[in-house]
């Protein structure tokens, strides 16, 4: 049942994570201010600020018994006006029943999850 729970978890939070990495590249792309994305790993949440005073725009908590490491990813994420991300690399996300790498490559290419192991 956890395994289940887990997966579906994931999903949803990749989903979203997703969409709002796609919310910074275009909102970069087009306007002259800009937005990032930062981790809270103490508070195992995520969230989209925009830039200069770190006004908040939206945050996503994801499960307690996560743990996430930046691994070859440089935080906070952020993009270029072209839509290039600034600093790609990798991040490590283990749940309590799988590991996954999230990798944002060079480019203008999203980011693409891989599940590397389950326990």
């Amino acid at each position: 049942m956890y395994k289940t729970l887990d997966q579906m978890e994931y999903r949803t939070f990749i989903q979203q994570f997703n969409q709002d990495l796609l919310y910074i590249q275009q909102f970069n792309i087009t306007h002259t201010e800009s937005y990032y994305m930062t981790f809270n790993f103490d508070q195992n949440k995520y969230s989209v600020r925009q830039s200069g005073f770190g006004y908040v725009v939206k945050e996503y908590v994801y499960p307690e018994q996560w743990q996430i490491d930046s691994n070859t990813l440089q935080l906070p994420i952020h993009f270029s006006p072209k839509g290039n991300i600034k600093n790609p690399g990798t991040l490590k996300i283990t749940t309590r029943s799988s590991n996954y790498y999230i990798t944002c490559p060079f480019g203008k290419g999203r980011c693409y999850s891989e599940k590397v192991s389950t326990s």
